[in-house]
């Protein structure tokens, strides 16, 4: 008879025991929070639309290269180009508009939507027909210089400042490449970014030095980009 009591000892402590752990676990497996993953894989339209070159009364003056991707320069000013009966000796400027209004654009598109790399837009002047130098000095300037954002063919103030110039006065020589404008670290870009100026001229700081003929050269816009690590 004890043996039998000791047995059923045994088993009581068991279940009281089991039923302790039990209840324990259905305490813990009682959630009040609860998550659910979520992921998205965006893509950027590689083939963006043609940008639009800047309309009147900003522009006029310009034309479109072949621009078809993210990044690239968008348009330049179209033909620059002046004459003038010189002087015997001296400092003269040849108008290169013509005595037209017309504003003249240079515009970068970016539409990465990066926000860590940087770029340079840059100008240098180099004349194609000189065989003799007789344009060794000059420069091309310009007034007006200002940024915008185009909108469709729309010039509007940038909001973020995602570019800025320096060059509210533009001049452009054969040595080094002068800044026009530059995109700011840390700003996210996707737009048309444009550099507008006018009264365009050719500056001969001394004409008596430069015989009668017909010089043509080109102003060459460099975009230098420099990706964020």
């Amino acid at each position: 008879m004890k043996k039998h009591v000791t047995l059923f000892s045994s088993v009581l402590m068991m279940s009281t025991t089991l039923l302790g752990a039990g209840g324990v676990l259905a305490e813990e497996a009682n959630p009040k929070t609860a998550d659910t993953p979520i992921s998205a894989e965006l893509e950027i339209n590689q083939t963006p639309e043609k940008p639009v070159l800047p309309t009147d009364p900003d522009g006029g003056g310009d034309k479109p290269t072949d621009i078809t991707g993210l990044f690239g320069i968008a348009y330049t000013p179209n033909t620059l180009s002046g004459h003038k009966v010189l002087g015997e000796s001296g400092r003269e400027e040849v108008d290169l508009a013509n005595n037209r209004t017309t504003k003249y654009n240079v515009g970068v598109q970016d539409k990465t939507r990066k926000n860590n790399q940087q770029w340079t837009l840059k100008a240098r002047l180099e004349w194609s027909n000189d065989n003799n130098n007789y344009m060794a000095g000059t420069t091309i300037t310009a007034t007006g210089g200002n940024v915008k954002e185009n909108k469709k063919g729309t010039l509007t103030e940038l909001t973020s400042g995602e570019v800025i110039t320096e060059a509210s006065t533009l001049t452009v020589n054969q040595g080094s490449e002068v800044e026009v404008m530059k995109s700011v670290s840390g700003k996210t870009m996707n737009g048309v970014y444009n550099y507008q100026f006018e009264s365009p001229k050719l500056v001969i700081p001394e004409v008596s030095k430069v015989t009668a003929g017909s010089y043509s050269g080109n102003i060459k816009w460099n975009l230098e980009n420099t990706p964020g690590i």
